[in-house]
């Protein structure tokens, strides 16, 4: 039916939205990080260099699609009231 195109249009429209702005902002997060590496490695700033490398790994061990499967979920469910914090 049309319902159901339209509905399923704008899931996956929604879901697009939701991965490029995650990811859009993970790299943002990581240029800046590496970008702090590089400086502290020119300035041979030791803590700056450990700081810098906890930051890159604190993002690269974090896996940004478990929360869009939460996210997902909550769309599955018709039932469920979807909270938005932001």
């Amino acid at each position: 039916s049309k319902e159901r195109i339209a509905e399923m249009t704008m899931r996956y429209q929604l879901c697009r939205d939701v991965l490029s702005q995650v990811f859009s902002e993970r790299q943002t997060a990581l240029n800046a990080h590496y970008a702090t590496l590089d400086k502290a490695l020119g300035a041979n700033d030791r803590e700056l260099i450990i700081a810098s490398l906890k930051g890159i790994s604190s993002i690269v061990e974090t896996n940004p699609l478990e929360s869009f499967k939460e996210f997902t979920k909550v769309l599955d469910n018709k039932e469920e009231t979807l909270y938005l914090d932001f």
